[in-house]
């Protein structure tokens, strides 16, 4: 591959000369002591971005290279990786140079004190995964740009990923099925959201709950169930006396995969429920008993 244009140290515009295609590498310090029309020979670790992009893309992302910081890029690419390894989808490659701009143009409104009104409640509710994908990847936007952002952001960014899921000819069964079994995981974590009081902050206790999920809905779609035994009747059954609350939510979870996907829950497959949402539950009541101590704590100083 031959050089046409040095961004940074870690993104090069190249010339696939087998093809004769323009494509962009990515690489840690890839670009240090090259010149255009160099030739470089890419490792296993540097990442061709966009393999078989078009034309119109690179044009689109050498505009915006010239306009914004490349950290924003940088941060960009980052936050479409995480995304798509944890919500098991591709995007459209165009979204990393929207993503980039709406990023920039956020960090310096939220620099300058100009915030957006709008905050997409629905969002969250529809769209649980993405949204809280969004929301781990603002919180370390917002501590690589030392910047506040507004609460409507979480919400944008999830649209983002929402709009730019794309299914091609070759994924298009996988992608189908995933965003089937992220649709089924939405549902379920908005029942426990609509009986559990949730704080806004990341909870890890939804992120274990969603990784349990995809086991299940693995299990489901291989038609595999746990087959239960006398202790695991009772394990439950001690569950449900001692948590009636966590076992009322576990019910509505079991009726819905029940009604919408003909699959019942064994008694094991509930207790594993449960216990994740106790977890929830706990995190929750500790972190209100923090914020009551907190405020307790700052009135009695005043």
């Amino acid at each position: 591959m031959k050089v046409v244009r040095i961004f940074n140290n870690n993104i090069l515009l190249v010339t696939d000369e087998s093809s004769n295609e323009q494509k962009i590498l990515w690489g840690k310090g890839i670009g240090f002591h090259l010149h255009h029309g160099d030739n470089i020979d890419p490792s296993e670790n540097d990442k061709i971005f966009v393999q078989d992009t078009t034309s119109d893309w690179i044009r689109s992302f050498s505009n915006l290279a010239e306009e914004i910081p490349m950290d924003y890029l940088e941060a960009s690419r980052q936050v479409i990786e995480l995304a798509e390894r944890c919500l098991r989808v591709k995007f459209n490659p165009f979204l990393l140079i929207s993503l980039a701009d709406h990023l920039y143009f956020s960090t310096q409104r939220s620099k300058d004190g100009m915030y957006s009104g709008s905050v997409l409640t629905d969002i969250r509710r529809v769209y649980y995964l993405e949204y809280q994908v969004a929301s781990e990847a603002l919180e370390a936007i917002s501590h690589s740009f030392d910047v506040v952002y507004s609460p409507g952001e979480v919400g944008f960014l999830a649209l983002h990923f929402v709009e730019n899921e794309v299914l091609s000819a070759k994924d298009s069964e996988r992608n189908a099925a995933a965003r089937r079994e992220n649709l089924t995981i939405n549902r379920i974590l908005e029942i426990i959201a609509e009986n559990v009081k949730i704080s806004d902050k990341h909870n890890v206790s939804f992120d274990r709950i969603t990784t349990h999920l995809h086991f299940l809905m693995s299990r489901m779609d291989d038609g595999v169930q746990f087959q239960d035994t006398d202790d695991d009747n009772a394990i439950n059954q001690s569950m449900r006396k001692r948590l009636p609350i966590v076992a009322d939510i576990t019910d509505k979870i079991s009726k819905y995969l029940q009604t919408e996907h003909q699959y019942t829950l064994s008694k094991a497959e509930e207790t594993y429920l449960m216990v994740h949402i106790y977890q929830i539950i706990k995190k929750t009541n500790i972190k209100e008993e923090r914020d009551k101590d907190a405020d307790t704590s700052s009135n009695s100083e005043n």
